[in-house]
């Protein structure tokens, strides 16, 4: 309990003495340029976890153009190639760019990989349409602030048809999670110490990455917005939602 306690005062006082969303996606970026399992071929070769491959069977069409937003190294773009899809896919970070080219390049995998602005949809893929979206594991949770989150989503939700699925992953948290108060509020003095004008939200994480973590209503209500309608929601074994175009 003390051991969480203290994770929460770090990560609320750090959290909010950061002056922008620029520094914080900046120290993302440098985070997980550190985590070298994204660049690792048996991990990007490993195929879809259960909970993926469950969801694109019973939710995606059987055929199609599937946009990987947030791709990491390709293991969703090589896993989804494998099921017969074609595939468009972009991603914040340099090296995973570089690293899930040479990926598919050896697999002789034709797809379209793009780099990308953090927590933007990369200019060459607008205008073009997909059958359905993946979301990268986890990358819409470091995307901070509902309101960027969801101009995300609706600039994927224009490429989309009415009904297309989409599958998106993130951390989950309870409500009333004392943790997530106490970041909050810590974050929300040394916001008024520092003069940052970041924005804070309920569910906000500093630890080594920025991460969101979200309640059901939340994720719900994300998409609604973006013009998704959520069609399931699980919290394990990790969390993620299907929805579909409206």
């Amino acid at each position: 309990m003390l051991a969480q306690v203290v994770a929460a005062l770090a990560s609320g006082w750090q959290l909010g003495r950061r002056r922008s969303v620029r520094q914080v996606e900046n120290e993302s970026l440098v985070a997980y340029q550190s985590w070298s399992i994204y660049r690792d071929s048996a991990y990007n070769e490993s195929g879809f976890r259960d909970w993926e491959a469950s969801a694109i069977a019973t939710y995606f069409p059987k055929s199609g153009r599937v946009l990987v937003p947030s791709c990491g190294g390709g293991r969703e773009v090589l896993a989804l190639a494998r099921s017969g899809f074609e595939l468009v896919a972009f991603e914040c970070q340099p090296s995973f760019v570089v690293h899930c080219k040479d990926l598919l390049a050896k697999h002789e995998i034709p797809a379209q990989i793009f780099q990308a602005p953090p927590s933007e949809v990369a200019a060459e893929v607008r205008g073009m349409r997909f059958d359905a979206a993946l979301v990268g594991w986890g990358g819409y949770m470091h995307i901070q602030h509902a309101q960027r989150r969801v101009a995300f989503l609706r600039d994927v939700r224009k490429m989309m048809p009415v009904g297309a699925p989409i599958l998106i992953s993130f951390f989950t948290r309870r409500e009333q999670s004392k943790f997530f108060f106490i970041v909050y509020w810590v974050a929300r003095v040394a916001k008024a110490i520092s003069g940052s004008s970041l924005p804070v939200e309920r569910g906000d994480n500093m630890d080594g990455s920025f991460d969101h973590h979200f309640t059901s209503d939340e994720i719900r209500a994300e998409c609604k917005a973006a013009g998704f309608e959520v069609l399931v929601f699980h919290q394990r074994p990790y969390g993620h939602v299907v929805a579909r175009a409206t």
